[in-house]
């Protein structure tokens, strides 16, 4: 092999690279090291030897300082210098494109991805420029914000009109609250049951877990269960909780509408206008009547007019008043010992900031 030295130096190179050799950088005081030796006219073999390393640790030594001087010095990133992405921009807008889809539909048995699976994908779909690993995917996942998290359960409306009357819906709601004179409000009711216990977390120790007590109604015991009727007010925020002993009826719905119209009343409203599900109580017949001939009276003396809009079929995520009812239930709950029908109102109007007189529908 040609012999290779260093070019001559200059008095200042030299003057630096042998200051350099206090350098605490074992990378730079073998470079040194290498550079003045080779000044004195020392073969590659021969400093190899001496600073017992390789020949082309020497020799990229001295081609380093042909090209970039002292500057060579210097250690530099070991780390690739070519594209280390294992996709392109097309490749993660398919890869988000593929995370959507089942892999079933890809020829696989299971339909939840792997990291692993995905990586498979991806190369035989031609997507990655080389075969990947589950961590490479991974990563690649987290750039563009997908993360692994739990599924959520999640509900559809069977109404075969759902579009038509959520947007219905939304206008009447939109219009209603545009409106100074009208009082929106979402309406639902819920059972609390004395003797059913709801899933909760409460702090325990560890050997010592809280335990829900499940408590059995005495044979033909009364009121097992307090029918609880809620609304949200949408222009304000404002809750309203209504009592009842028994099984939702007309003639509590009725009372009911009559204490929404004594607050519209005192509000100085025009219009009431309430959303509700389509429980039997709220399509009745006599509800119906009731509501007609209130409104023609409306009409004659000025009085708050009643406008009732159904929602459509089961579709809670589209009634404010849904969500009140399992905070409530946990908030109400009982471990151990009996629960009176006295005691659940009193725990549901503290829990709901009602006085309890008012609450009840006489």
């Amino acid at each position: 092999m040609k012999a290779i030295y260093v070019r001559k130096l200059t008095e200042k190179e030299e003057k630096q690279l042998k200051q350099q050799l206090q350098s605490g950088s074992a990378f730079t005081v073998r470079r040194c090291q290498i550079l003045l030796s080779s000044a004195q006219k020392k073969k590659a073999s021969q400093i190899a030897q001496q600073l017992h390393c390789s020949d082309q640790c020497v020799r990229e030594a001295i081609h380093a300082f042909e090209q970039e001087g002292l500057n060579c010095l210097s250690e530099k990133s070991h780390a690739r210098h070519d594209d280390q992405q294992p996709f392109d921009e097309a490749g993660l807008e398919r890869l988000q494109e593929i995370i959507r889809l089942s892999p079933r539909s890809f020829g696989h048995d299971t339909s939840v991805w792997s990291l692993a699976l995905l990586a498979e994908t991806c190369w035989a779909e031609k997507i990655s420029h080389r075969q990947l690993s589950g961590k490479s995917v991974g990563r690649a996942l987290k750039r563009v914000g997908i993360q692994w998290r739990r599924a959520k359960h999640w509900q559809r409306s069977p109404d075969p009109h759902y579009e038509h009357r959520k947007q219905r819906r939304d206008s009447l709601k939109a219009h209603g609250l545009s409106q100074p004179d009208w009082l929106v409000l979402e309406q639902d009711e819920c059972w609390f049951s004395r003797f059913s216990q709801t899933a909760l977390h409460t702090w325990s120790a560890a050997q010592e877990p809280q335990r829900l007590v499940q408590r059995e109604p005495q044979r033909k015991e009364a009121d097992k269960a307090l029918a609880c009727f809620g609304a949200v007010c949408q222009n304000s925020g404002q809750r309203y909780f209504y009592f009842g002993q028994g099984q939702p009826n007309t003639d509590k719905i009725i009372l009911m509408l009559e204490r929404f119209l004594a607050i519209a009343r005192y509000q100085g409203k025009r219009v009431l206008l309430i959303f509700w599900d389509r429980a039997s109580w709220h399509q009745s017949k006599k509800l119906y009547r009731w509501i007609r001939t209130h409104n023609q009276h409306a009409k004659l003396t000025g009085d708050v007019r009643l406008l009732t809009v159904l929602l459509p079929s089961k579709s809670p995520w589209l009634n404010s008043m849904e969500p009140h009812w399992l905070h409530a239930k946990r908030k109400v709950a009982e471990f151990d010992g009996k629960l009176s029908v006295a005691m659940l109102k009193r725990r549901l109007c503290a829990h709901f900031q009602v006085p309890l007189v008012e609450a009840l529908l006489q």
